[in-house]
């Protein structure tokens, strides 16, 4: 992680980084929705998927997993700054990692896979209606599982008996469908790739 957040630095010298954990989230909080009362019971893992919709939707600005780039940013943001799209991302690796959604969303997700963005690293503007429908299914999402979440509190990965969130709930399931529903808005860019 430390090699992760090193390289995101070197190779962005004109923007601004920061690496927000418990420590400084306050910061980031907009005071008209502080955190779902859940989140204190999701996993590491999952409360990093919900932190990405909330601060991309409030903030937008860029989001990376802590792992090591391969190159800058800036033109990456300079592209998004002089379109008229919402997001910047990198095209899902491989057509067996969109989300294994059921019915026939799942099987056009398979499909278009080409058009699914990966969900290591985005670039966003603020408050367009792609991520606000992202951190609106998270919220839902959340309130649905709330009493569950209580029962049964997530370990550092998600991964104990019980516990009520699947791997990609928070996350691929929600963005890859909007992927689909906004693929105009969306721009595939290799060069964010983690």
């Amino acid at each position: 992680r430390r090699r992760g957040l090193e390289s995101v630095r070197a190779l962005n010298p004109g923007i601004e980084i920061v690496l927000v954990t418990r420590d400084n989230l306050s910061e980031f909080l907009v005071h008209e929705e502080p955190l779902h009362p859940a989140y204190e019971y999701l996993s590491y893992n999952h409360r990093s998927d919900f932190l990405r919709g909330y601060l991309l939707h409030h903030h937008g600005g860029g989001y990376c997993d802590v792992k090591p780039i391969r190159q800058s940013w800036a033109a990456s943001f300079a592209e998004l700054e002089r379109s008229d799209r919402w997001l910047v991302g990198y095209t899902e690796v491989r057509f067996d990692m969109v989300p294994k959604l059921p019915g026939r969303l799942g099987r056009d997700l398979v499909r278009a896979s080409t058009q699914v963005l990966g969900n290591g690293s985005f670039i966003a503007r603020p408050r367009p209606p792609l991520t606000d429908e992202w951190h609106g299914e998270q919220l839902r999402r959340l309130d649905e599982w709330y009493d569950a979440l209580r029962r049964c509190p997530g370990d550092w990965r998600g991964k104990n008996p019980g516990y009520p969130v699947s791997w990609l709930a928070l996350q691929g399931d929600i963005t890859g469908p909007l992927c689909l529903k906004y693929q105009h808005r969306i721009i595939h860019d290799p060069r964010i790739k983690v």
